[in-house]
């Protein structure tokens, strides 16, 4: 069964059903807005805007259909990811209700310091070894002995009279 048709929401960019989406959108701005209020002055962002591509009516056919929600999900993903903030820290992107205890955490960390624009197209460094100075005693294997295969007893089915013929004897299993 195919994977049921969504799209994606400009505002946090949870994927939701085309039915759905109508619904979803005025109550995640709302819940934006409220988010956004309580945040310091200085992290708080612009009412995200709608993307045209979202105004547009599902056409009946199947091939434009799909094409019209590709466009509208790869706009709804770039407004999507305007609505983050950038740690000035390690350049990671948040939430604005989550980047101010993210760059708390970031910022005590002392191998890392604020990087500059022209950092950003430098080479990364080359991986510190983590590995312990010492290495841990090595476990032995465990030997199991072979246990000989215990033999059943055989068995031969029990037989009784039939009380419905005299001559036959039928076997009980």
């Amino acid at each position: 069964m195919p994977k049921p048709v969504s799209i994606i929401c400009y505002i946090c960019g949870r994927e939701f059903g085309t039915k759905s989406i109508g619904i979803h959108e005025p109550q995640c701005m709302q819940k934006w807005e409220v988010q956004n209020n309580q945040l310091p002055k200085k992290l708080r962002q612009p009412k995200p805007v709608r993307p045209q591509e979202f105004d547009v009516k599902f056409s009946t056919d199947p091939k434009l259909r799909q094409q019209q929600i590709e466009k509208i999900n790869e706009a709804s993903n770039v407004a999507a990811q305007q609505n983050l903030i950038q740690c000035k820290y390690c350049l990671r992107t948040f939430l604005p209700d989550r980047i101010e205890k993210h760059e708390g955490i970031c910022q005590n960390i002392k191998s890392r310091s604020v990087l500059k624009p022209a950092a950003m197209s430098s080479p990364k460094p080359e991986p510190v070894d983590t590995k312990p100075a010492y290495k841990s005693p090595q476990k032995k294997p465990v030997v199991r002995e072979n246990k000989p295969e215990v033999e059943l007893p055989k068995t031969t089915p029990k037989k009784e009279k039939s009380t419905d013929c005299d001559s036959a004897l039928i076997p009980l299993l």
